[in-house]
């Protein structure tokens, strides 16, 4: 079973588009789509409202407040019980071959390329570009690194560093498979660039030890409904 983890806040505008995307998808085999709602009432009944219009299966854990976006991906992966893991924005939209692209490759953890909505027209990126946000893992890879420091932004850049020091394959696949959605209100652009740069400096230029990789993988309060 593919498992396909998807934090939500301030959603309720994207995340209709977001699954027919996956309800579109190509690929042959089973997977299921669970989403952390983080404290937004308005993303949740729009939820409720879509939520039998799949033919996947949707899985709704709705917190009892807002914990913040790393937080809630970290509730996530507590909730996940599949080997095979998708970690996607409740904003951005996948192409009808994204599940079949990633799977047919060898990898534990697998980033992949997007192309950029902007203002209803879509874009190739002008830099080679992989996601950071976005990404395919295997159970090995939470086994051994845990989660997202709970940070206001930078922890999956922070992630993907610690990656590099096990011994884990990572693969780049270098095919545009997704359409990141670009609106203000996207953590790269909500957070002032000298926070995102102090943050950075926390691990820029780190040499972690084995027993700085594991970050602990919490759940928060909130229910399946």
């Amino acid at each position: 079973m593919l498992q396909i983890l998807i934090p939500a806040y301030n959603a309720e505008n994207y995340i209709e588009e977001t699954l027919n995307g996956f309800n579109s998808q190509n690929y042959k085999g089973d997977f299921e789509v669970i989403i952390s709602i983080d404290g937004d009432i308005s993303t949740l009944n729009k939820l409720l409202k879509i939520r039998n219009n799949y033919n996947f299966k949707l899985k709704l854990f709705n917190c009892t407040k807002n914990n913040g976006v790393y937080k809630n991906k970290n509730n996530l992966l507590s909730l996940s019980t599949a080997d095979d893991l998708i970690i996607f924005d409740s904003d951005d939209i996948p192409y009808n071959f994204f599940i079949s692209e990633i799977m047919s490759s060898d990898g534990d953890l697998k980033q992949f390329k997007y192309d950029i909505l902007r203002s209803n027209t879509i874009y190739k990126q002008s830099i080679n570009d992989h996601a950071n946000g976005c990404i395919y893992l295997n159970r090995t890879v939470l086994n051994i690194l845990g989660g997202y420091q709970e940070w206001s932004c930078a922890a999956d850049t922070e992630f993907l560093k610690r990656f590099t020091f096990t011994n884990l394959k990572l693969t780049k696949i270098n095919k545009e498979l997704f359409i990141y959605r670009h609106h203000m209100k996207n953590l790269t652009y909500s957070i002032p660039q000298k926070v995102r740069n102090d943050y950075h400096k926390l691990f820029d230029n780190k040499i972690y030890k084995n027993n700085e990789l594991y970050i602990k993988i919490n759940k928060v309060d909130g229910i399946f409904i």
